[in-house]
C-alpha cells in the first residue's frame, strides 16, 4: 500500500502545483510576475559569481534574497489556499483527494470516528513537501514574516526552508518504517491512510 499512497501524493502535489503555476504565471493574478523573473536573474548572476571565486556581498545578498521570496509572495499564497482547498476542504466533502481515489486509497481517524474537518486540517498543516513549494505551515509563517518584519525575515525564512527538508525527510522515514505507514501528519492528526471500504448497498 505504500508505494499507492506514495503514488497517490505525487498525483495531488502535480496537480496542486500545476494550478499554482498557471495563477502565478499570469500577470493579472501575480503582479509580482515581472519582479520575480528580474530578481531570479540578478540573483542567479550573484551566486554564479560566487562560484568562481568572487567575494560575496553579504548585504545585497540577504537584500537579494529577501526580494526574491517577497516576488514569490502570491506564488506561495496561492499554494496554501489551493492546498487547503484541496486537501481540506475538497477532502472533508468528497472523501478523498483525486490521487487517493486513483489509488483506491482513504483518510480514517485511528479512534474510527467519524471524520472531521478540524482533524484534515492538522493533517494539512504538517503535510506539503518542500520539493514543491513547502510543508504548509512553514509557508504560512514565511508569509506572515515577510507582511511583518520583512527584510528580518529572510534568516528565518532560510532556517524553515532547512526544517521543511527535515520534516521531508523524517515523513518519508516514517511512510517505510512504521508499520502503518502513519507519517508525522497522521501521527499528529492521529490519522492513518488505508485502502477504500466500499460500501455495501442496502437492496
Amino acid at each position: 500500500m505504500k508505494h499507492k499512497r506514495v503514488s497517490a501524493f505525487l498525483i495531488d502535489m502535480l496537480f496542486i502545483t500545476l494550478l499554482v503555476s498557471l495563477l502565478s504565471s499570469s500577470k493579472i493574478a501575480n503582479p509580482r510576475l515581472l519582479m520575480y523573473n528580474e530578481t531570479l536573474e540578478v540573483y542567479t548572476s550573484m551566486v554564479r559569481n560566487m562560484s568562481v571565486g568572487s567575494a560575496p556581498d553579504t548585504i545585497n545578498m540577504i537584500n537579494m534574497m529577501y526580494k526574491l521570496e517577497y516576488s514569490m509572495f502570491f506564488t506561495n499564497l496561492y499554494y496554501v489556499v489551493l492546498s487547503f482547498l484541496y486537501f481540506v476542504v475538497f477532502q472533508y466533502f468528497t472523501g478523498a483527494t483525486l490521487g487517493k481515489k486513483l489509488m483506491k486509497l482513504e483518510i480514517k481517524k485511528i479512534d474510527k470516528s467519524k471524520m472531521d474537518m478540524f482533524t484534515l486540517i492538522k493533517r494539512y498543516l504538517l503535510g506539503g513537501l518542500t520539493y514543491f513549494s513547502g510543508v504548509h505551515f512553514l509557508i504560512i509563517i514565511k508569509l506572515l514574516l515577510l507582511v511583518t518584519i520583512k527584510e528580518s525575515s529572510v534568516l528565518l525564512t532560510s532556517f524553515f526552508t532547512v526544517a521543511g527538508f527535515g520534516i521531508d525527510i523524517a515523513n518519508i522515514i516514517m511512510l517505510f518504517k512504521d508499520k502503518d505507514g502513519r507519517t508525522l501528519a497522521d501521527k499528529f492528526a492521529k490519522t492513518k491512510v488505508q485502502y477504500l471500504v466500499e460500501k455495501v448497498k442496502e437492496i
